[in-house]
């Protein structure tokens, strides 16, 4: 198929209305808004000076940031296959979204249904001059959806 594009592209783009953001650092992950059940309008803003991205996953209610930090700790030892007891383990993580990899000073948006429930947000782009994934120097962070 043969489609010939015309007009002027406008000068200015008006951004659309968002009522979630997650602002992404080095390395931090920040989420605000409107957090109930339902659909949303996310903005995911890239104010970092590396590439990022977000990976977002349901986890058990009660989970923390230290239980996320304690986990990707144990991806580092020998024992990384048998997790504490009672820990969290990577089985415990229900995907829900998976953006694409954001350069310096960009933002995207993406419409996104979250169910009541705890998240967990983590970056796993490799960090510049090292190699491992930002999430092992702190990049993820925990929030609670209401119904």
């Amino acid at each position: 198929v043969v489609f010939t594009v015309t007009g002027e592209f406008p000068a200015e783009v008006e951004e659309p209305e968002s009522d979630v953001t997650i602002t992404l650092v080095d390395f931090g992950i920040m989420v605000e808004g409107n957090l109930v059940a339902g659909e949303h309008v996310v903005m995911i803003d890239n104010q970092g000076a590396q590439p990022h991205f977000v990976d977002l996953s349901m986890v058990p209610d009660g989970t923390t940031n230290d239980d996320l930090t304690a986990l990707l700790a144990s991806f580092m030892t020998e024992m990384a296959s048998t997790p504490a007891p009672g820990g969290l383990s990577e089985e415990d993580f229900q995907s829900v979204a998976y953006t694409p990899t954001q350069s310096i000073d960009v933002q995207i948006w993406t419409t996104l249904t979250l169910e009541a429930g705890t998240y967990a947000a983590l970056c796993w782009f490799p960090t510049a001059g090292i190699g491992d994934p930002h999430a092992f120097h702190g990049m993820h962070t925990v929030f609670e959806v209401t119904a």
